[in-house]
């Protein structure tokens, strides 16, 4: 019966708060929270959305914790640059390296920052060095993305037991016409 009472004590908790009572050893928490993943798993996304927190947490390093607005808009900047970068309808990877584009552009601005406020030579060389290493992170994350998107690779399932294989997306293969109709006739 105290177990009932528990359960629905935290039933009425929102998602965030129910996962932190899970992370501190509720077992009750842990089964409710895993019961909304089932049901309603884009429900708790945000929560488990670790680039985004990633990029959060990365603003509120360089704005600080005050500067609720300048996060606001950075936060708005960067997902703007996400969005331009991926397009309208990336696949899944085009979708990873759009995010990981826009954060290491929010990287290089900070070290662009920093660089600028520098007036002592020996910490202007270290972030000299950031800098650097920063652009080449973010200039990586261009080209393989780049790299992807002139690929177009198609969504591949590879069926093994029926020796089936699916292509589906805008990258799939062409097969030369009534070649494919021969393929199915003779399997």
């Amino acid at each position: 019966m105290a177990r009932k009472k528990a359960i629905a004590d935290l039933a009425s908790l929102h998602n965030y708060d129910l996962m932190n009572k899970a992370d501190n050893g509720s077992t009750e928490a842990l089964e409710l929270l895993a019961t909304r993943c089932k049901e309603n798993p884009s429900g708790l996304l945000f929560i488990g959305d670790m680039a985004r927190n990633a990029r959060d947490s990365r603003i509120r390093q360089m704005m600080g914790d005050k500067a609720e607005g300048s996060q606001l808009v950075l936060q708005k900047k960067t997902a703007d640059i996400v969005k331009s970068v991926a397009g309208n309808e990336p696949n899944p990877l085009e979708r990873l390296l759009a995010e990981r584009i826009g954060m290491c552009w929010l990287d290089v601005q900070h070290h662009e920052c920093l660089y600028a406020q520098t007036n002592n030579e020996r910490t202007h060389e270290w972030r000299s060095r950031m800098l650097d290493r920063a652009h080449n992170r973010y200039m990586s994350a261009i080209k393989t993305f780049a790299t992807v998107r002139r690929l177009n690779l198609p969504i591949v399932q590879v069926n093994i037991p029926e020796k089936q294989i699916n292509t589906v997306g805008p990258g799939a293969l062409a097969t030369p016409q009534g070649e494919g109709d021969r393929q199915s006739r003779s399997a």
